[in-house]
């Protein structure tokens, strides 16, 4: 299987250039996290997914939080994601994706987004388009400067069909179109599967997203949520190798691109996902609660998750979507123990009893 290897730190002016010349003021936030990452040899966090809804107009077939919505639950308040954003910028946070479900359904989204610190952090928000349009230039004022917009068919009935929402794709281009002309950075996001491989409509959206000027994300497919009794979830040899291939397309990324020095599965290191309910999870797609931000500060969780063994450093490839050990022989157990236990210490005790050399055997 294709590995990243360490980057040349010529490319670090490359790599974030772009952002800084939006974003001056990340600055001395960056420097001081590749100093306390490259010369005092500490953990660094980069970003946060943020999520602060589950709430959601589409019904997704293969929704990733399907399983951890629980409506008894309390989503956090303002008070509540202000308090946590600024607990995770001083730990090094200098990226904050607003998610969900769709975040733009919260009712407070105009009062969360100035409590993220847009002034302080790279500040972007995660979307299945359908009401972008209408909010762009408001969310441009309000200091997004990025917008991620998921896609999942290059053909608008296809699109639409796995979104079971009728007339997703016309709305989502239209609000790229209207985000584009704010000002904001867009990347479309897709995920990776047998089907979508096998029938070309992969690469006719990365052209798609080409021909637009655009990014587009490659994830991998999970089998967690919907699709966690989805045995044919998981691309084939060939099929990642056509996955890898793609990603040396200069307009083509995966979430591992933006790390600090070296490309790698960020989740639990670099970057780390909180629910709406607060649970801190290592990624969106590895459902295992570390801790709550309502019970604990950030750091502590943040700590505690980087003494796990296969978090004390980062891994070549997605662990959940592409490490063949933890997909084959960690995943179904944590899913069991978060989905069906709803027992969140045996789901750590899982993650904590996996050993890392068999883990990078797996890459």
């Amino acid at each position: 299987m294709a590995k990243f290897g360490r980057l040349n730190l010529l490319d670090l002016p490359r790599k974030h250039g772009a952002y800084l010349a939006q974003n001056p003021q990340m600055l001395p936030r960056i420097a001081r996290s590749y100093w306390k990452l490259l010369v005092k040899k500490e953990p660094v966090l980069r970003g946060v997914e943020l999520a602060i809804t589950y709430n959601c107009q589409a019904r997704c077939r293969h929704c990733l939080q399907t399983e951890l919505i629980e409506p008894e639950r309390r989503e956090f308040s303002a008070t509540e994601i202000e308090r946590t954003v600024r607990e995770c910028m001083e730990v090094g946070a200098i990226y904050i994706n607003i998610t969900g479900g769709e975040p733009l359904l919260r009712p407070d989204l105009f009062d969360l987004i100035p409590r993220c610190r847009p002034d302080k952090v790279l500040l972007s928000i995660a979307t299945n388009g359908i009401l972008l349009g209408p909010m762009a230039q408001r969310l441009y004022k309000a200091g997004i400067r990025m917008v991620t917009v998921s896609m999942d068919s290059s053909f608008p009935d296809e699109h639409d069909k796995i979104r079971c929402f009728h007339g997703n794709w016309k709305l989502l281009m239209d609000g790229v179109k209207t985000a584009k002309k704010t000002g904001m950075k867009v990347f479309l996001n897709t995920i990776a599967t047998s089907e979508n491989i096998k029938s070309g409509d992969l690469l006719r959206m990365s052209e798609h997203v080409r021909a637009m000027g655009d990014v587009l994300t490659v994830n991998l497919p999970y089998r967690v949520g919907a699709w966690r009794h989805k045995k044919d979830a998981v691309l084939s040899d060939e099929e990642m190798k056509v996955y890898f291939g793609l990603l040396k397309e200069p307009h083509v990324r995966w979430e591992g691109t933006s790390n600090f020095v070296k490309q790698g599965c960020p989740a639990g290191t670099e970057k780390v996902y909180i629910s709406p309910y607060g649970d801190v999870f290592p990624c969106a797609v590895m459902h295992v609660a570390i801790g709550n931000v309502r019970e604990r500060s950030f750091a502590q969780i943040y700590r505690e998750m980087r003494a796990v063994p296969m978090f004390r450093e980062g891994h070549d490839v997605c662990l959940v979507g592409g490490n063949k050990y933890f997909r084959d022989k960690v995943l179904q157990r944590l899913n069991k123990a978060t989905y069906v236990d709803r027992d969140p210490q045996k789901a750590r005790e899982i993650i904590s009893s996996v050993d890392p050399d068999e883990v990078r055997k797996g890459q």
